[in-house]
């Protein structure tokens, strides 16, 4: 499999992330402008203010939420040896600094997901899935997962749902 050049993969990212912050201030300027339209002056100042906090603290937040949501566990390395072995080769395969918590899901749907970034970030698994995935499968779903994680795609999730709530 050819891998692709450092150089160019940083230069995707840049591009990427530069894309997402001018997504996020064209989105923040239309709903500034209808606001404007709607309310007047006072009212679109408050509602950025509430918008920075909420995008400030998107990252320490929502990932301890969702998880409580889901009533999702922490996993330990004696609960799940193959798991926690598959989970440490693949994030240094994706050069991530730090490993991902994993955490169990007690549901029947085969589900995966990952919330927060960084030194916070965490995979969830449901027991549907641990049950229904052998061992490739379940490499190929935690390899899909940490590269959300690698490629920062949860920060641009978590904003894109901020502006879908706001706007229902």
């Amino acid at each position: 499999m050819q891998q692709l050049d450092p150089q160019a993969w940083q230069q995707h990212a840049l591009k990427n992330r530069l894309q997402s912050v001018l997504l996020l201030f064209v989105l923040a300027g239309f709903m500034s402008l209808l606001g404007y339209l709607l309310s007047g002056t006072m009212v679109v100042s408050f509602l950025g203010l509430i918008f920075v906090l909420i995008v400030a603290t998107l990252s320490s937040n929502s990932a301890g939420m969702l998880l409580r949501a889901y009533q999702a566990q922490p996993l330990s390395p004696n609960q799940a040896p193959a798991l926690f072995e598959m989970t440490k080769q693949l994030s240094a395969r994706a050069d991530l600094e730090y490993l991902p918590v994993l955490y169990y899901l007690p549901s029947s749907v085969p589900n995966a997901f990952t919330v927060g970034t960084g030194k916070h970030a965490a995979i969830a698994v449901s027991d549907g899935l641990l049950r229904k995935m052998n061992y490739r499968e379940m490499a190929g779903i935690l390899a899909h997962e940490i590269s959300h994680i690698r490629n920062r795609d949860v920060w641009v999730m978590g904003i894109a749902d901020i502006f879908n709530r706001s706007s229902a």
